[in-house]
């Protein structure tokens, strides 16, 4: 599964802008529309891959990331 095919899919679904690469699929759920999933771990990953420690990784994902709801449509995070 690609973030196009999502977009085929449900073109509403909203996309982590400049994470493509921790991108892992969709999650379902009854009476919606699939909704894009990323990889916790592979954000946090590419976020260290610039020089940051990854306390700071983890603060900008908690931040900036994953308390950025924007409707029903926001995207998932997985943690595993």
């Amino acid at each position: 599964m690609t973030l196009e095919e999502l977009s085929e899919i449900n073109p509403e679904a909203l996309q982590a802008d400049g994470w493509d690469e921790a991108f892992i699929g969709y999650v379902e759920r009854a009476g919606q529309l699939p909704t894009a999933c990323y990889s916790k771990d592979k954000i946090i990953e590419l976020s260290m891959q610039d020089g940051v420690s990854r306390e700071q990784a983890l603060e900008y994902f908690e931040y900036n990331i994953v308390s950025a709801y924007v409707g029903d449509f926001t995207p998932f995070y997985l943690t595993v």
